[in-house]
């Protein structure tokens, strides 16, 4: 059997309940479960409006040398100019603005509030 899709990518954070903050607020997403599960554990997704595409799982950090710098997220938008302007609005940093690459696409660089950064690809 094939694999159908890609489910969740997780994100360690060091507050689960401020981190849900950040992407339902500034990025617009969506609780998608909030769980709970073994002792004191959570599963905490967020995700596109409507379900549509794979969640970002946030995840509590063992320690704090796991937050922080490039999370392996890609975010998709069919146009990452104006929606970096649109999270800008919201208080989204972004490291690196979005800009046309030489392959042709446009991406950009955002930073969550535990220093993940996460990539805004044009979709």
């Amino acid at each position: 059997m094939p694999i159908e899709g890609i489910q969740a990518a997780i994100v360690r954070v060091s507050d689960v309940d401020a981190a849900i903050r950040f992407p339902t607020e500034a990025l617009g997403l969506e609780l998608g479960s909030d769980w709970p599960y073994g002792d004191g554990q959570r599963w905490v997704t967020v995700g596109p409006p409507g379900g549509a595409g794979a969640a970002i799982a946030l995840e509590p950090a063992a320690d704090e040398a796991s937050v922080g710098g490039f999370a392996g997220v890609v975010l998709g938008a069919a146009d990452p100019q104006a929606t970096a302007a649109e999270l800008a609005r919201r208080g989204v940093e972004f490291p690196q603005p979005v800009t046309r690459q030489a392959w042709g696409a446009s991406m950009g660089l955002l930073a969550d509030p535990d220093g993940n950064v996460l990539v805004l690809h044009e979709a």
